[in-house]
């Protein structure tokens, strides 16, 4: 999808996954409270967090996302910022 933007294979591929941008993930939460605490606080880091609701085998879950970007080395660039405050983040595709 990024090495090849705007192509065939690209937007075969973004059906694949329903992706069509890239977000970091730092945690799941069970309740709405929990993941919205933790999106105050890491927007008073002045990291753009939010919350994504997450249909699950064991229910709905709330998960806890920072930022939304159309290419994965835009992500990647952002990564090293939320593992400094969250190191277990990581990379997702989101839509």
């Amino acid at each position: 999808i990024y090495k090849f933007p705007g192509t065939e294979l690209a937007r075969r591929a973004e059906r694949m996954i329903h992706c069509s941008a890239w977000t970091v993930q730092v945690s799941a939460m069970k309740t709405r409270s929990a993941a919205s605490t933790m999106v105050d606080d890491l927007k008073k880091k002045n990291l753009p967090a939010a919350i994504q609701n997450v249909l699950t085998d064991t229910g709905p879950m709330f998960a806890v996302q920072v930022g939304r970007y159309a290419t994965y080395e835009q992500v990647m660039a952002a990564l090293p910022t939320v593992k400094g405050v969250s190191p277990d983040a990581f990379i997702t595709p989101t839509k």
